[in-house]
Order: C-alpha cells, then structure tokens, then sequence
C-alpha cells in the first residue's frame, strides 16, 4: 500500500471521512442535542438510572444483581464510561 506516512495519511483520510459522515447524518435528525434527548428519553421510558444504562449498553448486558453502578469522581450526573465502573454488592 506504500509508506507508512502513506498509510498513516490514508487511516487519517478514512477518519476524517466517517467524521464527515456522522454529521451529516446528525444534521439530517437535528443534531447532537436531538440524538441525546433522544437517548435520554428512551432511558428514562426504561425506569433506570441513566449511568446503568450507559454501563449496560457498553457492556452489552444487564447487571448483574450483585452489581451496581459507581461514580468515580463522585458527580452522580457525570455519565461518561470512563467515569463509571461496576461495584459488587455484599
């Protein structure tokens, strides 16, 4: 395929296009606010905290019973992934 300057330059292009891509189809709905209200309702008609069901999503699975969700720099509305991480229950 070439150099790898040509092949950091193509995985650079290719990125850059997908980017592109993402927010044409985000203008197409509305935007980014739209998206997140959107999940945001659709998490709220699930009845659970929004960070349990940040964490089920990225897991691809429901929690465990003995599982519960913490928040490491203690803001319980800091829902980013790596804010989040599974405890176990006793």
């Amino acid at each position: 395929m070439g150099t790898p300057a040509q092949k950091a330059r193509y995985e650079l292009y290719s990125q850059i296009k997908e980017a592109k891509q993402l927010c044409e189809s985000l203008e197409e709905i509305g935007g980014l606010d739209n998206v997140v209200a959107s999940f945001r309702m659709v998490i709220h008609e699930l009845e659970k905290p929004e960070s349990q069901a940040i964490m089920e999503i990225y897991l691809g699975r429901g929690l465990l019973k003995n599982e519960a969700i913490h928040h490491i720099n203690g803001d319980q509305t800091d829902n980013r992934v790596d804010n989040l991480r599974i405890v176990l229950l006793k």
